[in-house]
C-alpha cells in the first residue's frame, strides 16, 4: 500500500502531515484537516489503514483546491467545496491505493 509521505507539495507550497490523537473543527470530531494558513495537514492518528489513506486524500484534494484554481472555479460556479471534494477524493483515493 502507499506510504503517506512527511509533506506534500502542490503549486510551490508545502504542507507538513502531522498525525494527532484527536482533531476537531467547530466542536465535531474529524478523521482530517487541512489547514492552508499553518501549511498543514491533520490526520487522526487512530484511523485503520484503509481510512487513514482514505483521509488524507480527502485532505489532499483540499490542499489541491486551496493552492490551485479550483477555488476560484468553485466560488465563481457556486459549487460547495466539501463536496467537490468528497467525489473528487474518491478517485485521487483509487490513485494512491494503486501505487506501491
Amino acid at each position: 500500500m502507499f506510504k503517506i509521505p512527511k509533506t506534500v507539495t502542490i503549486s510551490g507550497q508545502t504542507y507538513k502531515i502531522i498525525y494527532k490523537d484527536e482533531i476537531t473543527l467547530d466542536d465535531m470530531e474529524c478523521d482530517g484537516l487541512c489547514c492552508p494558513g499553518a501549511k498543514e495537514v491533520l490526520i487522526n492518528s487512530q484511523l485503520d489503514c484503509e481510512r487513514t489513506l482514505q483521509t488524507f486524500a480527502h485532505e489532499l484534494t483540499h490542499v489541491i483546491v486551496a493552492e490551485t484554481a479550483i477555488s476560484r472555479m468553485l466560488v465563481m460556479n457556486n459549487i460547495d467545496e466539501e463536496l467537490f471534494v468528497e467525489v473528487f477524493s474518491k478517485g485521487v483515493f483509487d490513485f494512491l491505493k494503486g501505487l506501491k
